[in-house]
């Protein structure tokens, strides 16, 4: 005797959970974000059948067990193409999400983002573990342990990301870059427009020091163009967030809703690349990275006025 869309929602997540599995939806996630004993791990977004608007699914574990990345052998997210486990891989330092749930969040955005602008339905795929507890993908019938396959890498360059002794960057950076060399696409996709990207794309929430910067370029063979997401204001260093777009705008300061449509802009303009080569296109790809003003605004200071009483 009870009707609406919390009984439809049920009804569908209960069908598309995995066995002995436990979908929830957006709602129950957050009231579940601050219980130590219950984790919650985004899935997807989905379009549920007698359901208006798309909902995203996350998957309920408890937090004495390890991440379940696998069901029946196989990573509960699914690429485009077979060859892939995943189409977007976010790696971050772990205490980047610890603190505010920064990462969850913008995966969340960046989902419902990409939902509208394109036809494909991309899996996002970011481990919540610490990096000292984050296990590495088996393939079916295989003991044999290898880097999750993604078709775009996206890391998330904070002030601690450039740690060469952290497994973060040794085992997802620099392991998405040695797997990207050696597969059928290569490190860079040919675009539509004749140019070409890297299927890296740096999503930066600090400023970072300038010997990191370099590390970047050294390891990307090029300048770094990233898709910034920082608070722009004198003596702070942080992360933008959704609730900043509310607040009085400068010209220094990027919307973070704006950032995100660029970043799901670049991410179509690469997937279609992705899709021409896989249908036989044989163009040479030349290295490249997107100017800066498809990236970051460009801005126009005002010049200053004096009253005209002071002239």
């Amino acid at each position: 005797d009870i009707f609406g869309d919390a009984v439809n929602i049920a009804s569908r997540l209960q069908a598309l959970a995995p066995p002995a599995g436990i979908f929830v939806s957006e709602s129950v996630h957050r009231n579940i974000s601050n219980k130590n004993d219950i984790r919650s791990e985004f899935i997807r977004v989905e379009n549920l059948r007698n359901v208006k608007d798309p909902v995203p699914i996350y998957n309920i574990h408890s937090a004495k067990e390890g991440k379940t990345q696998t069901v029946g052998g196989k990573p509960l997210l699914k690429s485009i193409l077979p060859d892939f486990d995943c189409d977007i891989y976010v790696s971050y330092r772990f205490n980047d999400n610890k603190y505010d749930g920064w990462v969850t969040e913008f995966v969340d955005k960046l989902t419902q983002e990409l939902s509208a602008t394109l036809k494909d339905k991309l899996s996002i795929y970011f481990d919540k573990n610490p990096e000292e507890d984050r296990k590495p993908f088996y393939a079916e019938n295989s003991l044999i342990p290898r880097q999750m396959r993604s078709l775009i890498f996206i890391p998330i360059i904070s002030q601690t990301y450039c740690d060469t002794n952290s497994l973060v960057w040794n085992e997802e950076f620099k392991g998405f870059q040695t797997g990207a060399k050696t597969d059928q696409f290569g490190p860079n996709i040919k675009l539509a427009a004749g140019n070409a990207a890297s299927r890296i794309i740096p999503v930066k929430i600090h400023d970072i020091d300038p010997d990191d910067i370099k590390l970047l370029e050294t390891e990307l063979s090029g300048g770094m163009r990233s898709i910034d997401f920082i608070y722009r204001e004198d003596g702070v260093n942080r992360p933008l967030h959704p609730g900043d777009d509310e607040k009085f705008a400068t010209p220094l300061r990027p919307l973070y809703r704006n950032q995100v449509n660029k970043l799901a802009n670049i991410v179509k303009d690469i997937i279609s690349g992705i899709k021409l080569l896989e249908k036989g296109g044989t163009e040479d790809r030349v290295a490249y990275q997107p100017p800066r003003d498809r990236l970051c605004p460009r801005f126009s200071p005002r010049p200053f006025l004096r009253p005209s009483k002071y002239r």
